[in-house]
């Protein structure tokens, strides 16, 4: 942002802001007296006026809806289960002979099964 939009006639005027990164996504909003703005544009770039709640991107002077690709390990942690279920799982194989026990792993949890058995 250039210093005489950031500067105008009363350098402490309160004036809305948002901020975009590089991909023009909205990472900020706010308000600002003008004598400070540029200390709030960590990085960005600074626009003067108001942006819609939620995730927008600003391109051209118009927001549009931003939604983020989900990376593929976050979808994989979402999709399995708790880790609990996931260390049953395995127990109950190696229990039934489908995988070899592994030690101590096996007799731990077989001990804990024992001592607090479902009820």
């Amino acid at each position: 942002m250039n210093s005489s939009t950031v500067d105008g006639d009363d350098p402490y005027e309160v004036v809305s802001y948002f901020v975009t990164d590089q991909q023009g996504v909205v990472i900020q909003t706010g308000t600002s007296q003008r004598l400070h703005l540029n200390d709030h544009a960590q990085g960005g770039r600074l626009h003067l006026g108001t942006a819609p709640q939620g995730r927008f991107k600003y391109i051209n002077g118009e927001f549009e809806l931003y939604t983020p690709d989900v990376s593929y390990d976050l979808a994989r942690r979402d999709g399995y289960p708790p880790i609990e279920e996931q260390l049953d799982m395995l127990w109950h194989a190696m229990d039934q002979g489908a995988m070899p026990k592994a030690e101590p792993f096996y007799t731990t949890l077989q001990r804990v099964k024992q001592q607090h058995p479902k009820t």
